[in-house]
């Protein structure tokens, strides 16, 4: 049986899922009442790489400088290293939200958009922070590409699949 979207909320993963969501709702919104909301999610290492110093900020314009060859092959060893510790990867955190709650639990869908599925933590960690505050029936999940064959959580959609697209 289907049934007529007649309002959605969606939440952008930050930082570029936010864009594309936004693109999503522009797409869609003279047809069916939007809204839309962001959640932001990272490594608990991510505030101790932003507090390193020098070293850090050094690192940085190398990586700015970096062909992207250079940038494609690291983030296939990052991925590969940090997939094989035990629990490093496999935990994000909710490091802050825009959402409307009241708008999301009254939509018929939630969609969570993303612009990329690496190992899927991000990912899973965001749909499980929702499911907590909204019926599980109504969350759905999309991601531009999925970099690997095997995340921890596939999105419900996605336009492609193990490639590797770089966004500006």
């Amino acid at each position: 049986k289907e049934t007529k979207i007649k309002s959605l909320y969606v939440v952008g993963v930050a930082s570029a899922g936010i864009p594309i969501s936004k693109l999503f709702c522009d797409a869609v919104e003279s047809s069916i009442s939007v809204s839309v909301g962001s959640v932001q999610c990272r490594r608990p290492s991510t505030q101790l790489k932003k507090e390193a110093g020098v070293k850090s900020k050094l690192m940085q314009f190398a990586f700015r400088l970096a062909p992207y060859f250079i940038l494609d092959y690291l983030r296939k060893i990052e991925h590969f290293v940090l997939s094989r510790r035990d629990g490093v990867s496999s935990t994000r955190e909710i490091a802050g939200y825009s959402v409307d709650w009241n708008a999301c639990i009254a939509a018929d869908r939630v969609l969570v958009i993303d612009d990329a599925i690496d190992s899927g933590v991000s990912m899973k960690t965001v749909l499980e922070y929702l499911r907590e505050r909204i019926a599980l029936d109504t969350l759905d999940s999309f991601a531009v590409v999925a970099t690997q064959s095997e995340p921890v959580i596939k999105a419900d959609y996605t336009l492609y699949e193990n490639i590797l697209i770089r966004f500006p």
